[in-house]
Parts: C-alpha cells; sequence; structure tokens
C-alpha cells in the first residue's frame, strides 16, 4: 500500500487541559453529554476531540477513543444541520455558530483518524495489525467523505486538501479489496461512501435548498451504487473523470492523461433517473419510490430533472465569465419589493449611498461587491451580516452602485455559500433588463377581486422567448385567465406553460385569453 500524505494538526506544546484518556470514564462523559443542548454539547465535544488529536498518545488507545467518539460526533452533526434554514445561506449569528460548530466536528473527527491511520502505515507485520488497518482507513474514508458533505450541506467550500486525501483513501481502500467493508454506522460501505460524495459534488449542491441535499443524498444511498468506477484509459466516453492526485472532485473535461484517473460512468444511474421521472409523471406519489425524506418539501419531478442533468454531464459552463466591468451594486430582492421598485408610482429615491444594512426584501437597497461577470450572470458577495439572506431561487433586482437614473435588471439568485471572513457569496442569473410591474385580477379564485402583483418579462427576439409573467407562488394553473393592468392599461390573457418554478415564484409563458 502507498503511503498516505494527510494533513493534520501539530501535537500542543502546552494543553491546558488534558484530554480524557480512560475509556469508561470517557463513554460515561459523552453519555451525559448527550442531555446538554446541541450547540453546548457540540461546542465541549469539538473541544475535547481538538485536546486528543494535539496530545501524544498509544495508536490502538487513539483508535479506541476515536470509535467511542464517533457516534456522538455523527449525532450533533445531524442536529445542528437540521438547525439551518431549510432555503438559503447560514448568515445570522445563530445559523452561522451552528455551521460552524457542524464542520468544525467533522474536521476534527476527521484529524482524528488521520492520526489513527498514519500510525498504523508501519504495522503490517504485527498481530491483529491487518484488521487494526481496515478499520482506520475505512473509518478515515467515511469520516472525510462525511466532512466534505457537510460542508455542503451548510453551504460552506470543503475543507483544504480534503478531496486529495479521500481520492488517496479510495485508492488505498481499494488496492486491500476493502471497498465492500462497512465504513459507517449506517452501513454504507468506503465504495458507496466515495461514490456519495463525489456525485453530491457534481450535483452542485449550492444550487439546492437544504431539503433537496437532504434527498439527494437519500437518492444517492438508494442509487448511487449504479454509478460506476473504472480506470479511465478503459472508458473515454464516460461523463466524468477523476484524477487522484488533485484536491478537487469529478470533472467533466477531457484530459490528455486519461489513463492515470477515474472514470465515473453515470449512464445507468442516469437512465433509472428518467424511469423515475416518467413514473411521478404518471401520477405516482414520491414516496412510492422510497424517497420519504422531507419529500413533501420538494418539487419532486423538478428536482429529478435536475439531478439527472447534472449527472449525464450537461452542468456546463454556457458563457466565459470575466473580471467585472464594475465594481458594486444595488441589490433589491422579493416580488414585492421588485414591485414597488419597477412601480413608477411607489418607486423609492436611494440615498447617494447605499447602505448595507437594512433586508433587501424591505425594498432598501442593499451594497454588493461584483466577483465576475458574464452574459447570462454574474457572482457578487457581502458581509453575511450586512445583507438579507441569500435564498436560492429568490428574484432580484440590481444595478449599478450611484447611478440613480440608470435601469434596473431583474435577476434571479442560482447559487449561494458562505466564503472565509463571514462573507457570502451569491450567483446571479439576469433574466431581464426592462421587466415591469403589473397586476392581475384573476377571473375565479380568492384573488378574483384583488390586484396580484407580478412582473412582465416582454418577448426576447435574440433569445427566442415569449412574453412571460413571474408570478408569487400559489397563483399558477394553466389556462387560468386574468386581467393584466399595466400602466392604466387592461388587457386580457391566459396563463400559458410553466417554465420554471423556485419556492418563490413560478415563471410561466403569456397567452391570449
Amino acid at each position: 500500500m502507498s503511503l498516505l500524505t494527510l494533513h493534520t494538526p501539530k501535537p500542543g506544546q502546552a494543553l491546558k487541559q488534558a484530554p480524557e484518556t480512560r475509556p469508561a470514564a470517557l463513554a460515561e462523559w459523552l453519555d451525559q453529554l448527550s442531555g446538554k443542548p446541541g450547540e453546548e454539547a457540540a461546542q465541549r465535544l469539538v473541544a475535547e476531540l481538538g485536546r486528543l488529536n494535539r496530545s501524544e498518545l498509544d495508536e490502538d488507545l487513539r483508535a479506541r477513543l476515536t470509535l467511542l467518539h464517533e457516534t456522538a460526533v455523527q449525532r450533533l452533526i445531524e442536529q445542528l444541520v437540521a438547525s439551518l434554514p431549510e432555503n438559503g445561506t447560514p448568515q445570522s449569528v445563530v445559523h452561522r455558530q451552528a455551521a460552524n460548530l457542524a464542520c468544525e466536528l467533522a474536521i476534527e473527527l476527521a484529524h482524528a483518524w488521520k492520526l489513527v491511520s498514519l500510525a498504523l502505515q508501519h504495522r503490517r507485520s504485527l498481530f491483529g495489525g491487518t484488521k487494526a488497518r481496515q478499520t482506520a482507513l475505512t473509518h478515515l474514508l467515511a469520516a472525510l467523505s462525511n466532512q466534505i458533505c457537510t460542508s455542503y450541506r451548510s453551504y460552506t467550500s470543503p475543507p483544504l486538501h480534503g478531496w486529495h486525501e479521500l481520492h488517496q483513501l479510495h485508492a488505498a481502500i481499494g488496492e486491500e479489496g476493502w471497498g465492500d467493508v462497512v465504513a459507517d454506522d449506517a452501513g454504507h460501505s468506503a465504495e458507496t461512501l466515495y461514490r456519495r460524495a463525489l456525485l453530491l459534488a457534481l450535483a452542485d449542491p449550492y444550487r439546492f435548498t437544504r431539503p433537496e441535499i437532504e434527498v439527494t443524498l437519500a437518492c444517492l444511498s438508494k442509487f448511487g451504487q449504479l454509478a460506476e468506477l473504472r480506470r479511465g484509459g478503459q472508458d473515454r466516453k464516460a461523463a466524468f473523470l477523476i484524477n487522484p492526485g488533485s484536491d478537487s472532485p469529478a470533472v467533466n473535461e477531457d484530459t490528455e492523461d486519461a489513463s492515470a484517473c477515474l472514470a465515473l460512468d453515470t449512464q445507468a444511474l442516469c437512465k433509472h433517473l428518467r424511469s423515475l421521472l416518467a413514473r411521478l409523471r404518471n401520477g405516482e406519489d414520491f414516496r412510492s419510490l422510497g424517497l420519504t425524506e422531507m419529500a413533501h418539501r420538494i418539487n419532486g419531478p423538478h428536482l429529478l430533472a435536475r439531478l439527472h442533468q447534472a449527472w449525464r454531464g450537461g452542468n456546463r459552463r454556457g458563457f466565459k465569465r470575466y473580471a467585472p466591468g464594475l465594481t458594486h451594486v444595488e441589490v433589491i430582492s422579493g416580488i414585492s419589493a421588485i414591485h414597488r421598485l419597477f412601480d413608477p408610482k411607489h418607486k423609492p429615491v436611494p440615498s447617494p449611498q447605499a447602505t448595507a444594512g437594512p433586508p433587501a426584501d424591505q425594498g432598501e437597497p442593499a451594497r454588493w461587491q461584483v466577483a465576475n461577470d458574464s452574459a447570462n450572470g454574474l457572482a457578487i458577495s457581502a458581509h453575511a451580516q450586512e445583507v438579507a439572506q441569500v435564498r436560492m431561487g429568490n428574484p432580484l433586482a440590481l444595478r449599478e452602485e450611484n447611478t440613480a437614473d440608470a435601469a434596473w435588471l431583474l435577476g434571479v439568485i442560482r447559487w449561494g455559500k458562505m466564503s472565509k471572513g463571514q462573507v457570502v457569496v451569491a450567483g446571479v442569473e439576469k433574466l431581464s433588463p426592462n421587466a415591469a410591474s403589473v397586476v392581475l385580477r384573476f377571473a375565479e379564485g380568492s384573488a378574483a377581486n384583488l390586484g396580484q402583483p407580478a412582473l412582465l418579462i416582454p418577448a426576447n427576439a435574440v433569445l427566442q422567448t415569449e412574453e412571460r409573467l413571474l408570478l408569487p407562488q400559489g397563483h399558477y394553473q394553466r389556462g387560468r385567465t386574468a386581467d393584466l393592468w399595466h400602466q392604466g392599461e387592461r388587457r386580457r390573457i391566459a396563463l400559458g406553460g410553466l417554465v420554471e418554478q423556485t419556492p418563490f415564484f413560478d415563471l410561466v409563458e403569456v397567452e391570449p385569453a
């Protein structure tokens, strides 16, 4: 087996408190910890694991202590992740604390198994050494996979060297023939956990709500084995190639030395997703597929269609990114706030220097820095506490800062993540530079006599798109008729095909009534 290159914390020169190294006493302490509030328990467990990982210990004792910690760490990670917002980045102080603790727990558990694995590299000839190495390596792969998945679930970047170390562990376990060995308490094998981390990364989870990420993980637990891994030189047509020497997941790009890579063939997995989609569209319930985790909180067919596109290699960038032509933009988010903004009768008058504090949904512009730009979108960033929460699928309006006469551009948040220094980054797709506020009066229903605010997106001959309406969720029904009022003029319309649905709006085609 090749020697592993793993990054571990340096031993503490003068720890203020020694770790608990008596297994029976540690088990009792962990049992008492289960009765503490989640955040308090997580803080104490992170501190205890940190002391363990920075102390000199016999490898057998370290392995026993790490096994005792493992179940408590996993339980607290699940508890902390469950406390995060269902849609959006964890920007509030409470949510950031929970996300950071979840990631720190996952990282410290991985550090613990790294130390055990490194110590056992030279014990091949000792009695019991093979079993000990098998346990250490498979549990380390599970911990490395979990720290990456925890990062995605909390909208943060995976730890530096995390992917490189995971690729190394997968190769080492493959050399020993331990890929089918159970590696975690849920009964997943080492090979399954490696594939699950790869496929979750390739699904582009920063674009998903948290329930969508959880359902994706449930899908991978049930169907992920349909994706096949083999040497890259054996299959040039595979959707993705994995460079074991890189610190990144698989890519869907050609490489000159494919023989040094692994190939991830997702054809069988995508075929199965197509069959599941057909069953859903034929009227079967999402739960009938055996995926009950948070199924009531997501649009099942929409999620499966997005996963199919991602896993067949369809998530390729359409336009090249460029250095931004402007440094800062003003941003307002939420349909109601944008509707007021685009209405000439209620247009707010921003201050000469837009402040970053107020929530964007209240109609006050927030200040964001532009990271990069492209023909159909841009990436923007700001301090997490100074802007409203980044929620995937939320519409927004933006324009160049300090240009009161500039037109507002309608866009939608496609992805979000937390960066270093409490900075939040959002990816915005541009929808229209000339959207307008309109009011709909439906012919029937609870909104028949009330004006429903909406945004009208004109037809675009270049993009070959017809006239569309962006409606708050809950009002769309194909063929539903309404009077559309725009600048005092009325016309009769019908709601056509559904172009897109997010947690915040339905984008629909406009048809004559």
